[in-house]
């Protein structure tokens, strides 16, 4: 984070947010200074708080940050928080995030994140819609571990929490330019001020567009870019002395070629197989040679085809109530999503099947518009989906008192989501297994009471309960289609709905005036879902996948040290799921690859972390994270063998045929034991020549080896990695300030993966492909931002 001089420092202008730290900081380095930090401000428990000051733990993120570490969207949120990483899948749909190890990825249009994605107080329900830009953001505060009791059904894990700027009492307005050497082309702007003497306004608006980075080829095109633009409006309306009415649309636009896997291994190419039928030596030779753990070459005559639109709508009402404020929080979310891939990923015909780049038209007669078939007889797939999502939540906090404070509240939601998955592949060959074409309607209603109490047991001591009393529905309706006549549609319906009482309590004691610890216990919540990956034809009855729980135990430290120049937070933790839900990936006798998804018996996590931020001097900011997390399966007696797994190896095959593994005292997948990133920040105030501050930032973050696969295929372990992110720039103030910054990320040019797939079962042989990420090689660019 950027400092500024001695001068601003006295007018308290530095906001520098805790990212942590691992090393000791010698105190003879630090003498005294005028400089501090500031304190960081959070709506961790549903009411604006110091972060130093609750129970919690997590980590605040300032947009400055943003920029050390090259953060684009929320997947890149991963290079700052080291408890946080992301699964990257080949639907954008499914792709979400982890929180010590645990995290909900699924090819389930029915399933929810356990990592909780709220954006200005308003929760996603999938977990794709969790990729979200952060331009012209506030902060994002990463809470850590189950925070079911405040964040609802969603968030047994723990929550991202996005907070975007609001409007402003003076006129202040500004833009950016950001322009790389790999093919972005980035600006945004905002306007924000009074409208009148008790109107206030913002207005945000960004176009992103990024050229692709994985080679095709077919045709000679670069995949996975993307072309994004959104704009954010905020109206606030000071009604009365004890009314504001505060108004906000939000709306994102998105067209991706995201996300091709490109082969890194294949134990044995002369018998490696396309979707179990044609050799790979045949279907695509060209590609062969490119097969090694950095490439990032294919060759698919169907590029994928990505499109999002996401609209979000908010009123907020806030009175004050004989010294309470009552908030009541009205929201509606809507996500519409389309997604065309190419399954056989190469550029051969697959079917001998005359598609022709023909369009199918609209058979099922959903009014979906038409699309284009596979060119060259290829097994395509579209995934259309539509969230409707409505919210209404109730606040009321009590004033701060000697005694304490407290907060009660009501929250309702309805999700709502329509899908329709089409797989194109007639009965032909090796499409028998894989052809699949349904309608799904998954409705999930709920309704909860939730509160929290904190008392003061004296002067240094606090005792926090909180308590979540929540009722739950869940509505499924599925029609599988005969799509080419030969027989009847299977229509089926399903209900059923779930009561849960939650709690958490705390206990805090501040050991200075400066330092306290506490003892944390919370349950966390995950509802119950039917499984509808729809990666096959429907087969049979459905039951509801089990309700995920948790117990988690906390212990921690917060200090404000050395005069209000470091901030340390240190916190040990341990949690125990029981019902986990997990994907497990099959292959049929016909050949099709199934998804599907069910409760792993128990598992546990446990760790450190430790998070700090550090003046040294006036000029130069230390930051530096660090966790510790160890994520064990303790009970999972039935899981699938990984592909050719043997006996020796630990799958046993019983009298009925069926092979199994028992994954007791195995890691859990894409959790990596260690994990930490440290950024340093200088400034040379301005004077002695120079007409504005320059400042230099570096940025590191390294993170341990990890498997990706949960049936831990050896081929799928991907090694450990660093990346580092360097700037220098000057900021110049005056009646028009401007900031000129040029950017080396993964200056040390370190090849990694955003994530693994598993080939084996559709090659016949041990094979691995990988998700590329726009930083998988050095990049140079320059930010330019202007602002009065």
């Amino acid at each position: 984070m950027r400092l500024k001089n001695k001068s601003r420092f006295s007018k308290g202008k530095v906001l520098s947010y805790p990212l942590g730290t691992f090393c000791a900081i010698y105190s003879s380095l630090l003498t005294a200074q005028q400089a501090t930090l500031e304190e960081v401000i959070v709506t961790a428990q549903k009411r604006e708080q110091n972060m130093m000051d609750i129970p919690v733990a997590l980590t605040a993120v300032s947009p400055e940050d943003l920029e050390i570490y090259g953060v684009r969207d929320t997947a890149d949120l991963t290079k700052i928080s080291p408890s946080l990483t992301y699964d990257q899948t080949g639907l954008a749909q499914n792709s979400g995030f982890r929180i010590r190890g645990i995290g909900t990825v699924v090819y389930s249009v029915s399933a929810e994140s356990a990592v909780a994605v709220v954006i200005d107080d308003l929760a996603t329900t999938q977990s794709g819609q969790g990729l979200a830009d952060l331009t012209d953001i506030e902060r994002v505060e990463i809470l850590r571990g189950p925070q079911s009791t405040l964040f609802g059904r969603n968030a047994s894990a723990g929550v991202i929490n996005v907070v975007t700027r609001g409007p402003t009492s003076d006129f202040e307005a500004g833009a950016e330019l950001t322009l790389t050497d790999d093919g972005q082309e980035k600006i945004s702007g905002s306007i924000s001020g009074p409208a009148s003497h008790s109107l206030a306004y913002r207005l945000t608006g960004y176009y992103d567009d990024i050229d692709g980075w994985v080679d095709n080829l077919h045709d000679r095109e670069d995949l996975d870019g993307s072309e994004k633009w959104g704009v954010n409006a905020r109206l606030d309306w000071d009604v009365s002395d004890t009314l504001v009415l505060k108004f906000q649309g939000k709306y994102d636009d998105s067209v991706s070629a995201c996300c091709s896997p490109a082969f890194t291994y294949i134990e044995d190419v002369s018998q490696a197989l396309v979707l179990t039928a044609i050799p790979l030596t045949e279907a695509a030779p060209e590609i062969i040679p490119f097969i090694d753990d950095e490439n990032t070459t294919i060759t698919v005559d169907d590029a994928p085809d990505i499109t999002s639109e996401s609209l979000q709508l908010s009123l907020k009402a806030e009175w004050d109530i004989q010294n309470h404020s009552l908030l009541s929080i009205t929201g509606y979310n809507n996500w519409d999503l389309n997604e065309f891939n190419e399954l056989d990923n190469t550029s051969y015909d697959l079917l001998n099947y005359p598609f022709g780049n023909g369009t199918l038209g609209d058979p099922l007669g959903t009014g979906i518009e038409p699309f284009t078939l596979a060119s060259n007889g290829g097994v395509v797939q579209l995934n259309q989906l539509e969230v409707d999502f409505l919210s209404q939540e109730f606040r009321l906090l009590s004033p701060e008192a000697d005694w304490g404070n407290y907060i009660v509240g009501f929250y309702y939601s309805n999700m709502d989501a329509d899908r329709q998955f089409d797989r194109y592949a007639p009965g032909l060959g090796v499409a028998a297994g894989l052809d699949a074409h349904s309608l799904s309607d998954n409705v999930v209603t709920s309704v909860s009471t939730f509160g929290q109490v904190t008392w003061n047991l004296g002067t240094r001591s606090r005792l926090t309960v909180g308590a979540r009393f929540q009722y739950e529905e869940i509505e499924f309706d599925l029609t599988d289609i005969d799509f080419y006549g030969g027989g009847p549609d299977t229509d089926v319906s399903y209900n059923d709905d779930d009561t849960v009482a939650l709690g958490s309590i705390a206990y805090q004691y501040d050991i200075s005036d400066s330092g306290m610890l506490f003892a944390r216990y919370a349950q966390g919540h995950k509802g119950q879902f039917f499984d509808a990956a729809a990666s096959t034809a429907f087969t049979g009855e459905l039951d509801p996948v089990d309700k995920e729980s948790s117990d988690a135990f906390e212990l921690g430290y917060k200090a404000e040290l050395l005069e209000n120049r470091m901030r340390l937070e240190l916190v040990g933790f341990y949690t125990l799921y029981d019902d986990y839900q997990a994907q497990q990936t099959t292959i049929t006798d016909a050949g099709a690859v199934v998804f599907s998804t069910e409760n792993v018996g128990e598992l546990e996590n446990y760790g450190i972390e430790l998070d700090s931020t550090t003046l040294i001097g006036d000029n130069f900011t230390l930051q530096v994270a660090a966790a510790w997390v160890n994520a064990t399966i303790k009970e999972y007696p039935d899981a699938e063998c990984y592909f050719g797994q043997t006996v020796a190896q630990g799958c046993i095959t019983d009298s009925d045929g069926i092979s199994t593994q028992d994954l007791a005292g195995k890691d859990l997948q894409n959790s990596p034991d260690f994990k930490f990133n440290v950024a340093g920040n200088y400034v040379w105030p301005a004077g002695n020549s120079l007409p504005g501050d320059v400042f230099a930032n570096v940025a590191y973050s390294w993170t341990d080896k990890v498997n990706h696969d949960l049936q831990l295929a050896p081929w799928m372990e991907a090694d450990s990695y660093g990346v580092l992110n360097l700037s220098i720039g000057i900021e110049v103030l005056g009646d028009i300030n401007y900031t000129v910054t040029v950017f080396a990320n993964n200056l040390l040019d370190e090849s990694y993966d955003s994530g693994l797939l598993d080939s084996s079962l559709a090659a016949v042989t041990e094979a691995t492909s990988r998700f590329v990420p726009r930083d998988y090689s050095r990049y140079f660019g320059v930010r330019l931002r202007i602002g009065m």
